[in-house]
């Protein structure tokens, strides 16, 4: 699967400098409370989320923005992040919240066709691993 490469952990509010956020993909969401390790492992506990979008990562994370501030009900995830992280904390996201890119550039319809499947396989390892979805999926 060399059709995208991931990108290192990136605090949640520089989200938007990372290279190749115009594009589909799939992204991973850690709550981490020291810093995250260099390495990315799709199956690390302070995962909360895996996602996948087939418009654009910057658009996604919008939606998600939104829902983790309490401004829009547009992302499943971002409402369940809200309400577990953010209820006693309202800006703990700005400390800890940290996000991962896999941006696709390929064509349809191998791009979402990718998109899905390497989603689909982050959620399996993380759930073989840890015997349940990482805390903001619900499926």
């Amino acid at each position: 699967m060399d059709q995208y490469t991931i990108t290192k952990w990136t605090p949640w509010d520089e989200r938007l400098g990372i290279q190749g956020i115009g594009l589909p993909g799939v992204y991973l969401l850690a709550h981490f409370t020291n810093t995250p390790p260099p390495k990315v492992d799709p199956t690390d506990p302070a995962i909360v989320y895996i996602g996948e979008t087939c418009r654009s990562l910057r658009g996604r994370w919008g939606n998600f923005h939104r829902a983790i501030t309490g401004a829009s009900r547009g992302h499943s995830g971002g409402l369940t992040y809200h309400a577990s992280f953010c209820s006693e904390d309202p800006e703990s996201y700005k400390r800890q919240l940290y996000v991962v890119a896999a941006p696709v550039e390929l064509d349809e319809p191998h791009r979402s066709a990718l998109i899905r499947h390497v989603e689909r396989r982050m959620l399996w390892d993380f759930v073989q691993r840890h015997g349940r979805y990482p805390t903001c999926n619900s499926k």
